[in-house]
């Protein structure tokens, strides 16, 4: 496998987790709406809703599902026009490619970390500075190591 299918299958994965998470969260929505007394005046437990935020999350998925690698290209290429004009191409993007080894276990601590902020009593202060400062570190787990990545492949000659 090369490091373009194996970063695809990552970028993959990590949709899944979220994807997972997602319907997880929507399933105990749809459960607890259906199992709630039917208010004259909640409109906001509408059927034509959920049918179109399921249908949005289904076009979202597929595309991220096909266009997740293309965004990392784009991030990868800017990046290397920045920071790495004195390495090649090929080599920049295999280095940043690979960096991406983070991404399904950053994705699956961020999903559980946004499961327990939603179904907790994890709202106002200072739970929202709490989840938030650990929603930050997960996501510098992942772009901590493309800098890093960067930072090597551009040091090395």
């Amino acid at each position: 496998m090369t490091a373009e299918d194996i970063a695809r299958r990552r970028c993959r994965i990590a949709l899944l987790i979220w994807t997972a998470a997602f319907l997880v969260l929507a399933g105990l929505e749809v459960w607890a709406w259906a199992s709630a007394e039917p208010l004259a005046s909640d409109e906001d437990r509408d059927p034509i809703l959920f049918t179109i935020l399921g249908l949005i999350a289904a076009v979202a998925f597929a595309l991220a599902w096909e266009g997740a690698l293309f965004l990392f290209d784009l991030l990868f290429k800017l990046g290397w026009i920045l920071f790495g004009r004195r390495t090649s191409w090929p080599r920049w993007r295999d280095a940043s490619l690979k960096s991406l080894r983070t991404l399904p276990w950053a994705s699956a601590a961020g999903a559980a970390l946004w499961l327990v902020y939603a179904l907790g009593p994890f709202r106002g202060w200072p739970g929202d500075a709490i989840m938030g400062s650990l929603a930050n570190v997960v996501g510098a787990v992942v772009y901590g190591s493309i800098l890093l990545a960067w930072h090597r492949v551009a040091g090395s000659k």
